[in-house]
C-alpha cells in the first residue's frame, strides 16, 4: 500500500485546482441510486462524491491517499458540502465494516479485489445499490493499462448477494469501461 500511496499523493498532488467532471455512467444513471446515504470507494478527490452531495446524498468518501483526501474536503467546504472522508487501506477491506452500512456504494476507475466483493452485501442496507465503472481489459490490449486493474469480460456477471440491474461496456475519449448496476437481493 505505501508505495500506491506515495504514487497516488504525489499525482494528486499535482492537480490543477479543480475537479474533473462526475463519472459520466453515474450522471446518467444516477436514478438507480437509492436516496440516502454512499459510500464512494476509492473516491479520489471527489468529483464524484461532489456531484452526489450536489444531488443530496449523504457521502462518505474512502481512499488510500491523504492528498486526494484533502483536496476533497477543500473542494466541498468550497461548495457548501459536509462530506465525510477516511483514508484506508484499499486492498486490505475488512476495515469497511467500521464504517457502518449505506443506501449505495460507488466505485469508480478502480477495481476492488474479491475479498472486498465479498464484504458488499454486509455494507448495503435493504435494497441497496452498488454502481461500479472501470477500465476492461479493451484498455489494457489498446493502452497498455496494467491488466491487473482491468475487469476481464463479463467478470462481475454474477456477484454473491447482488443482483444485476444493468451492464455496459463502452468506449469514452478513447478508454475502454465496463459498469455495472447492482442491488441487494
Amino acid at each position: 500500500m505505501d508505495e500506491d500511496k506515495t504514487k497516488w499523493n504525489k499525482i494528486f498532488a499535482l492537480r490543477p485546482d479543480t475537479l474533473l467532471p462526475p463519472e459520466s455512467f453515474l450522471v446518467r444513471n444516477i436514478e438507480s441510486l437509492k436516496v440516502g446515504s454512499v459510500l464512494d470507494v476509492a473516491c479520489g478527490d471527489g468529483r464524484n462524491a461532489t456531484f452526489l452531495a450536489r444531488n443530496k446524498f449523504n457521502v462518505t468518501g474512502i481512499d488510500s491517499s491523504s492528498e486526494a483526501l484533502l483536496r476533497l474536503q477543500k473542494f466541498s467546504a468550497e461548495m457548501g458540502f459536509k462530506i465525510q472522508t477516511r483514508e484506508m487501506d484499499l486492498d486490505s477491506p475488512a476495515g469497511l465494516k467500521k464504517l457502518g452500512t449505506f443506501d449505495n456504494i460507488l466505485i469508480s476507475h478502480y477495481k476492488p479485489n474479491p475479498e472486498f466483493w465479498v464484504l458488499v452485501p454486509e455494507l448495503l442496507n435493504s435494497l441497496g445499490t452498488v454502481v461500479i465503472c472501470t477500465f476492461n481489459t479493451q484498455q489494457h490490449q489498446t493502452e497498455g493499462f496494467p491488466e491487473k486493474y482491468c475487469l476481464a469480460p463479463q467478470e462481475l456477471k454474477t456477484v454473491r448477494g447482488l443482483q444485476t440491474v444493468k451492464h455496459e461496456t463502452f468506449v469514452e475519449d478513447d478508454r475502454h469501461f465496463d459498469a455495472y448496476i447492482f442491488r441487494k437481493s
